[in-house]
């Protein structure tokens, strides 16, 4: 376990862990690269902001050669992205975006793909990868959006929509997004109580509950279809890598938090690590041969994957 307290994202990517953190005593924030296989920290990277969701991660990526990160400008007043070159560990840009705050960044062969939440509506904003230039902006009409997911050619965004009429609860809404023209063609609705959505394996995965219990929702990025299945002691964080869909579990009898794998051939769970005790993860990261777990007060614990 390495003690860095208050991290509010982790990710893999570009050869390397990167947890987003902010710093008690100097009331900073900070961006540490780690050696996935050693665990040892190899650069801390200052930077203005870091991704302000409170658990679930989000807000950063890994890739193209640079750490991405949706946050705030240097004046902590308008939203921005910030680019942190991994080949010199520093960061390079940092592009106002207007609006209040960024809420997630993903990139695929199209552009970067920013939420950024404004009034009346969260608008998502496409970036071209070589001038960092606003290609285009979309109201997405709703005041709530949380992950951005690039997949297969395809862009999609959950989001909260309208109350339901019967229930009056919000409803868990992922819209694609035409990747040309930035403008909403579709809006699929996921059961359940989501908690968190990741893409990976050709799937849109998303975690949810419900009264009978866990389930995972399966969304095809083409077609918009949705399946279901029990989830069993799987319930947050979901990452796809290393054999399956890892995520934080619950082990019901003991009460005892586990890392679990979700095996999208057998449609089960056939992997679990229990966690120490202390540890509460917020989010969590999947490396070659190791899953990363992030905590408040206990800093990011390496988990690491042996053969059965």
């Amino acid at each position: 376990t390495l003690p860095i307290k208050w991290p509010s994202s982790i990710v893999y990517g570009e050869g390397s862990i990167w947890v987003a953190a902010w710093v008690e005593e100097t009331d900073g924030n900070l961006l540490y690269r780690i050696a996935p296989d050693t665990g040892a920290i190899l650069a801390e990277i200052p930077v203005p902001s870091i991704p302000g969701w409170e658990t679930g991660g989000g807000g950063m990526v890994a890739a193209d050669g640079s750490v991405w990160i949706a946050g705030l400008t240097q004046r902590e007043d308008e939203a921005a992205l910030l680019r942190v070159e991994a080949a010199t560990n520093e960061l390079a840009d940092v592009i106002p975006l207007g609006g209040d705050f960024a809420g997630d960044v993903a990139l695929d062969e199209h552009g970067i793909w920013v939420t950024v939440f404004a009034e009346p509506s969260v608008e998502l904003l496409r970036l071209d990868p070589s001038t960092l230039a606003v290609e285009s902006r979309t109201a997405l009409g709703t005041d709530w959006a949380r992950e951005i997911l690039a997949i297969d050619g395809t862009i999609w965004v959950r989001v909260l929509d309208e109350d339901d009429e019967v229930t009056g609860d919000p409803r868990r809404l992922l819209f694609r997004i035409d990747p040309k023209t930035g403008q909403i063609v579709d809006r699929v609705h996921v059961p359940g109580a989501v908690t968190n959505v990741t893409a990976g394996g050709g799937t849109i995965w998303v975690t949810a509950s419900r009264s009978s219990g866990n389930l995972i929702a399966r969304v095809d990025p083409t077609t918009g279809d949705v399946s279901t299945t029990p989830s069993g002691e799987l319930d947050y964080f979901p990452e796809f890598g290393e054999g399956g869909l890892w995520a934080r579990g619950l082990d019901r009898s003991t009460g005892r938090l586990l890392v679990v794998r979700y095996n999208q051939v057998s449609g089960r769970v056939d992997a679990r690590a229990v966690l120490p005790e202390r540890l509460d993860p917020i989010d969590l990261a999947v490396a070659p041969g190791s899953v990363w777990v992030a905590s408040y007060e206990e800093g990011v614990t390496r988990v690491e994957l042996r053969p059965a």
